[in-house]
């Protein structure tokens, strides 16, 4: 029991996970694309999301694997244990990407001066717990983390909402359509993070709720992915938005509370923390699941403490530099991620709907 979660827990995670991204990336990623009409990005990304996992969830419904069963399940034992290990050797470098960029993130906003090797070694030894302690204990702390970001998240918004300038954002007519469009494709690389979830996470006690849960939770991750964009385009201008690493450490560090110039970094920087733990913790979760039911006996016991050393390796070899790290982020791991989650899942379930129905 200890590896099954609900479909709200799943969804939760989801949730916190996607945000790590959304704060990370957007909107200066849909900015180049779309231009003032980066703002409305997620709306034409999250209907595609929110349809995709429906159709995944109900292709995966019938072929009703369990959790991490599913490649073998669509593949065969050799074919689905080769993808297990791709899949779980992806996600452990991607987790170390992550924990890379915020580690570089993090330090530049605190401690400026310092190097970011103590917070990734500290967050490395941190994700043995989750890791060992199983599933259901992550999730659980994911549901006890989700008033204090919903609470942050509406702090920001009322707070920074009278900094919004509306001539920055609009006219937006039907001829902005299409830029609109283009520029939800770095959100929809975003959303793709939900197919590792949906398909290759733990094992659910009310599988029947997940196709409900998914449109809820993706639905508030887009709502949450508009709201950024209206209040830091809104705030900065879309050229000057372009040009911050963070815009919305920027639109915070303006904050004005109650009349005092207060300042309130540390909203931003919790968001930051939670929600990157949170991606990093549960992306290695579902890796651990995969190499478990690869390892021998007692070796998997060992699969815990070898993620977390290869996350830290990957994280200092990734580059020597915070750009470069920022660039493995923002440029080849979103393709990665697409053309996993929204190209070879998808045809993975489709050939083991294939077999199904030829025994």
């Amino acid at each position: 029991m200890r590896d099954k979660v609900s479909s709200r827990q799943l969804g939760i995670m989801v949730f916190l996970s996607l945000l790590s991204p959304i704060v990370r990336l957007l909107p200066v990623s849909s900015l180049a694309l779309a231009g003032r009409a980066a703002w409305l990005s997620p709306l034409p990304a999250g209907v595609a999301a929110c349809l995709f996992a429906l159709l995944t969830n109900m292709l995966a419904g019938k072929l009703k694997p369990q959790g991490g069963d599913l490649l073998r399940c669509s593949l065969g034992r050799f074919w689905g244990g080769t993808f297990s290990a791709v899949f779980a050797l992806w996600l452990v470098f991607y987790s170390g990407i992550v924990l890379r960029v915020s580690a570089e993130r993090l330090v530049s906003v605190l401690y400026p001066e310092a190097s970011p090797a103590i917070f990734i070694i500290a967050t490395s030894v941190a994700l043995l717990a989750p890791l060992t302690m199983g599933a259901r204990t992550l999730y659980r702390a994911g549901e006890l983390a989700l008033p204090l970001i919903l609470g942050c998240l509406i702090f920001v918004l009322i707070f920074s909402v009278k900094e919004i300038r509306p001539r920055y954002l609009l006219p937006v007519g039907l001829e902005d359509a299409g830029a609109a469009a283009l520029g939800s494709l770095p959100v929809m690389e975003i959303f793709a993070l939900w197919s590792y979830y949906l398909l290759l996470a733990p094992a659910l006690t009310d599988g029947e709720r997940l196709g409900r849960e998914s449109v809820k939770w993706l639905a508030l991750a887009a709502l949450c992915a508009l709201l950024l964009g209206l209040i830091t385009i809104g705030s900065l201008s879309p050229e000057l938005c372009a040009g911050f690493l963070s815009p919305a450490l920027a639109v915070v560090r303006n904050i004005s509370v109650f009349g005092t110039d207060a300042r309130v970094d540390s909203v931003i920087v919790a968001i930051w923390v939670i929600t990157d733990f949170a991606l990093v913790a549960s992306l290695l979760g579902i890796a651990s699941r995969l190499l478990r039911g690869l390892a021998p006996g007692r070796s998997k016991a060992l699969v815990p403490p070898a993620e977390c050393a290869a996350v830290a390796a990957v994280a200092f070899l990734i580059s020597p530099t915070a750009e470069g790290a920022a660039r493995w982020s923002e440029k080849l791991a979103p393709l990665v991620n697409s053309a996993l989650c929204g190209i070879l899942l998808p045809l993975i379930l489709i050939i083991g709907l294939i077999r199904k129905n030829s025994r």
